[in-house]
């Protein structure tokens, strides 16, 4: 009888120091390519929208529109959903493009979030308000369309625009 429960006793032993170990190994990589990721995501993004970070001619900035670029982050069906909100001012109004950088949505259906995999994040690109607050729902993925709907909103509520990358 004591010979089992020691075996998956043993067997329990290793199988955690095994996790421990592979996590302690990766923990730096993992980090390194979420901030890869993270970058690319924000590079891109300000391709999309036809901005260059300002450059300098002679000793002088280039002019900018502004603009300004937040880190947000919103509860999901499955956990967080992190994200880049690019804010521009175009015409004295606010115009909102968002990324998400990170999430554990469903697979299959809550990738619409994502940029890469469907176009419908990509469409609102310099989107007013109205036009975010008029946000469909998708079907099935009712608490990952409010959740971009909430991303959106605080991404508006953000005060103060600038040629610049705010951390």
């Amino acid at each position: 009888m004591t010979r089992p429960v020691l075996s998956v006793l043993i067997l329990g032993l290793i199988s955690s120091m095994l996790l421990s170990l592979t996590n302690l190994y990766t923990r730096n990589r993992i980090e390194e390519n979420r901030l890869y990721r993270q970058s690319e995501a924000t590079t891109e993004l300000l391709k999309d929208r036809g901005i260059r970070l300002s450059e300098t001619q002679d000793g002088k900035a280039l002019p900018c529109r502004p603009w300004q670029i937040n880190k947000l982050e919103v509860t999901g069906y499955s956990g967080k959903i992190k994200g880049l909100a690019l804010i521009e001012y175009i015409d004295e109004q606010k115009a909102l493009s968002l990324r998400v950088t990170a999430h554990t949505e469903t697979p299959g259906i809550g990738d619409f979030i994502e940029h890469r995999k469907t176009k419908w994040i990509k469409a609102l690109d310099g989107g007013s308000f109205e036009e975010w607050s008029n946000l469909d729902s998708v079907t099935g993925a009712t608490i990952t369309s409010s959740a971009m709907l909430e991303m959106a909103t605080i991404a508006f509520q953000i005060e103060g625009v600038i040629c610049d990358i705010q951390k």
